[in-house]
């Protein structure tokens, strides 16, 4: 699979801390059949320090180049919005402070878990105005996200991340049953890990993609996990 959603880039959020967790986790998800995989750092840590995300990005190229570890890299944020910070949050994103999901047009757009639907809406709505295609990060965590809201923001052309853990092993079932309610009604587009750190949100992947199959229609299936994430890398414009 292609993985749209990690915090794989040491030292900058609340992610990796250091180059030898990151190759830890790479190596876990390479094993587990993972390809590629989007370095998507929380934007706060583009705002605090964008040219310090960017170092410690590179430097994790190198060591990946250097010990062999076949996956590809990409770069992207993780979009922390609000209806108080969307303004904002468009101009970093024309001024390239937050990068875009590998230098396309998608952004990872993530919310408080308790957002209402009305404001989730006029935030992807304003980024889409600003010429971006939102995704949005985790939905299922997202407590409006039910049958009628999420075809209604498909409609408004928004995209759905899930967490592949989330769709068999993650123990709360609120959330559990609106990821697979995601899959069943087609509506999940791309999947992430949101992996963290070993011992704190580790990649895992294995699990969640065997129900996936085993549930799904495969063609959909191939789709959320390879063909879909492939555009977040080489689809500009």
């Amino acid at each position: 699979m292609i993985d749209i959603h990690s915090h794989i880039i040491p030292g900058v959020d609340d992610g990796s801390g250091s180059i030898e967790e990151s190759l830890k986790m790479l190596r876990s998800a390479v094993r587990q059949g993972v390809t590629a995989i989007m370095a998507t750092s929380h934007s706060d840590a583009f705002l605090f320090n964008a040219n310090l995300v960017s170092v410690k990005y590179k430097l994790l190229q190198d060591a990946v180049k250097e010990k062999g570890i076949p996956i590809t890299l990409g770069f992207g944020t993780e979009l922390y919005c609000s209806v108080r910070y969307i303004e904002e949050n468009l101009e970093l994103l024309n001024s390239g402070t937050y990068p875009t999901m590998n230098g396309t047009d998608y952004v990872l757009a993530e919310f408080s878990t308790r957002v209402s639907e009305e404001n989730a809406v006029f935030c992807l709505t304003r980024l889409q105005e600003g010429g971006y295609r939102p995704i949005l990060a985790h939905a299922e965590r997202c407590a409006f996200i039910d049958e009628h809201a999420a075809e209604s923001l498909r409609e408004r052309g928004i995209f759905f991340q899930i967490n592949v853990y989330s769709v068999k092993e993650e123990k709360d079932a609120a959330i559990r049953n609106r990821a697979n309610m995601l899959l069943r009604k087609g509506l999940a587009d791309f999947a992430g890990s949101d992996a963290h750190r070993m011992i704190h949100r580790p990649p895992a992947y294995t699990e969640g993609i065997k129900h996936m199959y085993r549930e799904y229609d495969h063609d959909y299936i191939d789709k959320v996990l390879i063909h879909n994430p492939q555009k977040c890398f080489f689809e500009i414009g």
